[in-house]
């Protein structure tokens, strides 16, 4: 008798334990659902989301980006200065007059100089010219002057 009362105990708790294991599946299959809906819903709401594929200027919110390949977009400071440097607010031909002027820019703080030394000799160097040669010390760059 008791043997049959532990193997019906023992029947009791597997049966308890099955219920508990179905309604979690059950919960799991519900809840992976409801999931499935909400990843289609965002990615319905997200085919809304405004693009800037043709460029400009973009506030606060939610934009989307790359639609038409990979982008760059530049912070606040950055735009400032491009701004300075276009000479104003920015479009895509401005941005493009700014990139092909490079560092060749008048607003630009960077300057170039090119100098082309046209010297030509056509004299022969006496002995002592070459001696005076001989004893000068070049050294480049000069060290800079200190003002006392």
């Amino acid at each position: 008798q008791q043997q049959s009362d532990l193997r019906s105990s023992l029947n009791d708790q597997l049966q308890t334990l099955n219920d508990a294991l179905i309604q979690e599946q059950q919960l799991k299959a519900k809840f992976t659902a409801a999931e499935l809906t909400d990843l289609q819903n965002a990615i319905t709401q997200s085919q809304h989301i405004p693009g800037h594929a043709a460029g400009g200027y973009i506030g606060n919110g939610v934009f989307r980006g790359g639609e038409n390949g990979y982008e760059f977009m530049l912070n606040h400071s950055t735009t400032q200065a491009a701004e300075r440097l276009a000479g104003g607010n920015l479009n895509q031909d401005s941005i493009l007059a700014v990139l092909a002027r490079g560092s060749n820019s008048s607003q630009s703080s960077s300057k170039q100089i090119v100098y082309n030394d046209q010297r030509h000799f056509d004299s022969h160097l006496s002995v002592q010219d070459r001696r005076a040669i001989a004893k000068v010390k070049y050294i480049w760059p000069p060290a800079p002057r200190v003002r006392t």
